[in-house]
C-alpha cells in the first residue's frame, strides 16, 4: 500500500475519533502525478474505504495493494465518511459520479451556483448516479447573504467560508458575523 493511501486513512481516522464522527473526507479532483495520478485516484480511494470497512482488509487493485491490514479506530459513520472529491473539471465531475460521495467545487471568480449544480446534475445523469446520493460543499464561499442564498436555492448543500490565520480577538467577532448568516 502506498504511504499516502495508509496516511489518509490513518490521519482521517484519528480526526474522525477526536470530532466524534462529525467528519468529511476530501480529496483534490487533481493532483502532481509525483503524488497521485489520476487514474490512481478510484483505487486509492476503494482502498481506503476497504480500510475503514473491514475488520481484516485486504485489497488488490491497480495501483494499491495490501495483504491483511488492521486499521483502527474504524469511522463512526457507517460505511465511511463521506468523501468529497475537489475541483472544477469535467474530469472532477466524473470521478464524483463515478466514487464520490460530494463534489467540494472552489467558489472562485465567476462561479454561479445554479449553473454549477446543474453541471453536476447532467454528468450524474449520464453516469446514471441519483442526484439525491450526491452532496455539494462549496469552498471559499463568499460570506454574503445574497450568495448563500442563491447557494440554497441551487441545491447546495453547505458553504465553507474563510477565516484567517489570526487570532481568537480577530476570528471570535468573524465567527459572530458568519453565525448571523445562518
Amino acid at each position: 500500500m502506498s504511504k499516502l493511501a495508509r496516511w489518509n486513512a490513518v490521519g482521517a481516522l484519528a480526526v474522525v475519533a477526536a470530532a466524534a464522527g462529525r467528519m468529511m473526507w476530501g480529496s483534490p479532483g487533481a493532483m502532481p502525478p509525483e503524488v497521485l495520478a489520476p487514474v490512481e485516484m478510484p483505487t486509492h480511494t476503494q482502498a481506503i474505504k476497504t480500510l475503514w470497512q473491514e475488520d481484516e482488509p485486504a485489497w488488490q487493485g491497480k495501483f494499491e495493494h495490501f495483504d491483511t491490514a488492521w486499521s483502527f479506530p474504524k469511522p463512526v459513520q457507517k460505511p465511511n465518511p463521506p468523501i468529497l472529491i475537489g475541483g472544477e473539471s469535467i474530469h472532477t465531475l466524473r470521478r464524483v459520479v463515478a466514487f464520490g460521495d460530494g463534489w467540494f467545487p472552489r467558489a472562485r471568480g465567476g462561479f454561479d451556483a445554479a449553473n454549477e449544480a446543474d453541471r453536476l446534475r447532467r454528468v450524474a445523469d449520464a453516469g446514471e448516479r441519483d442526484m439525491a446520493t450526491l452532496s455539494i460543499s462549496v469552498f471559499g464561499a463568499p460570506p454574503k447573504a445574497e450568495t448563500l442564498d442563491s447557494y440554497r436555492a441551487a441545491g447546495i448543500d453547505r458553504a465553507v467560508l474563510a477565516l484567517p490565520s489570526a487570532g481568537a480577538d480577530q476570528i471570535l467577532p468573524l465567527l459572530d458575523r458568519y453565525a448571523g448568516l445562518l
